[in-house]
């Protein structure tokens, strides 16, 4: 049976475009004016993806005009909202909103840079992206504990497209700079100087805007007062478009519908390891179930080279975790 797989990187139709455009999204920072003017300067100097209107504009959130509750509001609502910096006193009102959600976390050593979410991180569903090996030591606990599953740099850096199945269903992404080399993030607050090139965050965060589901990106981790002011504001708006040109590719496979969705089942050793996979008639994209009826709740987000090596014989670590999570539980 010939198969397609699903390349973010290509241009696409977007169907639901009228949906984009209605889309309220939000932009607000907690780095002063200066910061915001920065940002603001450097997202003006770029185009302006196709669905959406107008250039985003950063404005300073503030406690006095009770911003928590007006995000608690718009969050509910379906608003997008892009945040960068810390929050301060406004943190754990903003947060506890968060921790309940599916999030992702690009970070060198797993932590968010928001203490309030790294301190529940262990009770949320989590998938941690880009964390590197020789810091694992220091939130290993963390790790093993995470339903979602744990993506270190140099596995990363094997097959970039492999990490959009990680963020497909994500509702929260929380982008560290922490993930990013010093020398491209001369500004963040960690003096790491390996990690994600700038491009390789920019794709990631893409990634996460192509998601049907993303609701907020919360980038953190950086000195919005240092010599560094201007380099960070530019890495922010790159990260920060790139994002937003995800969202105005999504191509709506959400709610999951058998009728858009080609089913193919391969048999595995034992039929306890047989499983069925789904590919988008809309966008290609994959997902595979251990369950042998159909159900949306059941489906799990893979790729096209998950199908590719069960079909050889062959299991991927993705499918491996599946199962082997599937036998404890049973």
């Amino acid at each position: 049976m010939k198969s397609s797989s699903f390349d973010s990187e290509k241009s696409i139709e977007v169907e639901n475009i009228d949906s984009i455009q209605n889309l309220r999204i939000r932009f607000f920072s907690f780095t002063g004016r200066e910061f915001d003017g920065a940002v603001n300067h450097e997202l003006c100097t770029f185009g302006i993806p196709d669905a959406l209107v107008g250039h985003p504009v950063f404005r300073e959130a503030d406690s006095r005009d009770e911003f928590p509750n007006d995000f608690r509001k718009w969050l509910n609502s379906g608003d997008l909202i892009v945040l960068i910096g810390d929050p301060g006193d406004m943190e754990a009102d903003i947060s506890r909103e968060l921790v309940v959600r599916n999030l992702s976390i690009i970070s060198a050593n797993g932590k968010s840079g928001i203490g309030y979410i790294d301190k529940y991180a262990s009770k949320s569903d989590v998938a941690y992206i880009a964390v590197q090996q020789h810091l694992n030591g220091l939130n290993k606990s963390l790790f093993k504990s995470s339903k979602s599953g744990l993506l270190r740099l140099g596995e990363l850096r094997e097959s970039m497209k492999e990490v959009e199945p990680f963020l497909r269903e994500r509702e929260v992404g929380i982008i560290s700079l922490s993930a990013i080399r010093k020398s491209d993030a001369p500004g963040k607050c960690d003096e790491g100087i390996s990690g994600l090139t700038s491009e390789e965050g920019c794709r990631l965060a893409r990634y996460y805007g192509l998601a049907d589901n993303s609701k907020v990106l919360w980038i953190s981790g950086f000195d919005s007062k240092g010599p560094h002011l201007n380099q960070s504001a530019n890495l922010i708006a790159q990260l920060v478009w790139y994002f937003l040109d995800g969202v105005n590719c999504r191509v709506g496979d959400y709610p999951l519908q058998r009728e858009k969705l080609v089913e193919i089942a391969i048999s595995g050793p034992s039929e306890a390891e047989s499983v069925l996979f789904y590919r988008s008639k809309k966008s290609g994209r994959w997902w595979f179930s251990l369950s042998k009826e159909f159900n949306p709740l059941d489906l799990l987000p893979c790729s096209h080279l998950d199908y590719q090596m069960m079909c050889e014989g062959d299991i991927s670590k993705r499918i491996w975790d599946a199962l082997t999570s599937s036998k404890n539980d049973s």
